[in-house]
């Protein structure tokens, strides 16, 4: 048996995925995923390789945009924003659970660093609300006690976005505290 969502209009459904998956700021976009799952037809109506343009006006109503602009100045592709998105979601969920594991830590140390760089407050609000401040502590403790005596490439990189991310993370945990 069919899913009711299944005779929606394509174009519609689309509206209601970006609609479902923005209404609360600080949450995943998870809305999709469900409406993904109920059926073959609408998942391939809304998968982030053949709909990029759902997921970059998602990334618009969670992140910070204008920088990007200012950075690349010109118009940014839809399915760069999409990556990015998938970046960021699996970076603040990975500051939520507190992962300090290394499988993907330099990907998202280096998300964590562009959303400091790139941010108009949105980007930084939502590192706040997953206790990046705290997340980025752990990391230090763990990743840079031997991070010298390793001496591998990937070590040395994620030591220097540490100390990048350990200074922005406190100036800007203060100034959002103090305001």
């Amino acid at each position: 048996m069919s899913s009711p969502l299944e005779n929606i209009p394509c174009d519609v459904l689309q509206y209601i995925s970006i609609l479902a998956s923005s209404s609360s700021f600080f949450d995943p976009p998870i809305e999709i995923l469900r409406l993904m799952l109920t059926a073959p037809v609408i998942y391939q109506a809304l998968n982030i390789r053949d709909a990029p343009h759902i997921y970059a006006a998602i990334y618009a109503s969670k992140f910070d945009t204008a920088a990007l602009s200012r950075r690349y100045h010109s118009t940014i592709t839809d399915s760069a924003l999409a990556a990015d998105l998938a970046n960021r979601c699996r970076l603040l969920q990975r500051c939520k659970r507190g992962d300090v594991s290394s499988q993907n830590l330099l990907q998202d140390l280096s998300t964590a660093l562009w959303m400091y760089l790139e941010s108009d407050g949105r980007n930084e609000l939502q590192l706040l609300n997953v206790g990046f401040p705290d997340f980025i502590f752990s990391v230090a403790r763990t990743h840079l006690k031997g991070a010298s005596s390793h001496g591998d490439l990937q070590s040395t990189l994620i030591g220097r976005i540490v100390v990048w991310l350990l200074c922005l993370a406190l100036s800007r945990r203060k100034w959002f505290v103090s305001s």
